[in-house]
């Protein structure tokens, strides 16, 4: 009993004292808010931050394990393919968005999604190209995937579309020649016949200053 009253004499001493501090010193209980508004602000951003990267890292699971089971297809689609003859009119151009950023996930999500539309183009599964397109440029924009949707805007008899894609893309400086070889087709087909004549005229230069 007598520990007990001590214990409880003791906390009670312990409270009007810290009173008779904060009275006399007011600046106390504005350091001691502060103190702990400053700490509770610390936690809630640390705690912010550690579930936006489980989010990031259950993205990234989840987008390896779509990536597999395109994997899985692409395999499916290369057996098929190596039993049939097919020619096709637009090229598998190079383009160097790998080189952009070489350690970003979402880059190279997107080129492993640019592959597998490209294996669904040549099986001829247009939609289904299309949509993988669309997944990519929605993860991380890139020149190649813009590339191929306007390859299938073309297809699809969209000749002013794939015109709009490709004249952005012949912005860009580092991209192949040929698009413009395809700008002039596209042009032309939309009915644009000033505009066709000068990509074509811009292509015919560009094969000559490639030649040795």
């Amino acid at each position: 009993m007598r520990s007990s009253k001590f214990g409880t004499r003791s906390l009670v001493d312990f409270v009007r004292e810290s009173a008779r501090i904060i009275l006399r010193r007011p600046g106390y209980l504005t350091w001691i808010v502060l103190a702990y508004a400053t700490i509770s602000f610390f936690f809630l951003l640390y705690e912010r931050t550690r579930r936006q990267e489980m989010d990031a890292l259950k993205q990234i699971e989840l987008q390896k394990q779509r990536i597999a089971m395109l994997e899985e297809e692409r395999q499916l689609w290369s057996m098929e393919l190596s039993n049939s003859k097919s020619g096709d009119l637009f090229k598998r151009l190079s383009f160097a968005d790998a080189k952009e950023a070489p350690n970003e996930p979402k880059l190279r999500t997107a080129l492993s999604l640019n592959t597998f539309a490209i294996y669904a183009l040549d099986r001829g599964d247009i939609q289904k190209a299309k949509d993988l397109l669309d997944q990519s440029v929605q993860t991380y924009p890139t020149s190649e995937a813009k590339y191929y949707q306007g390859v299938i805007s073309y297809k699809q008899g969209k000749a002013a579309d794939a015109a709009a894609v490709w004249g952005q893309l012949a912005k860009n400086c580092s991209v192949p020649k040929d698009v413009y070889l395809y700008l002039s087709m596209a042009e032309y087909k939309a009915g644009n016949t000033e505009a066709a004549k000068a990509y074509a005229e811009t292509y015919s230069q560009s094969e000559f200053l490639r030649r040795p």
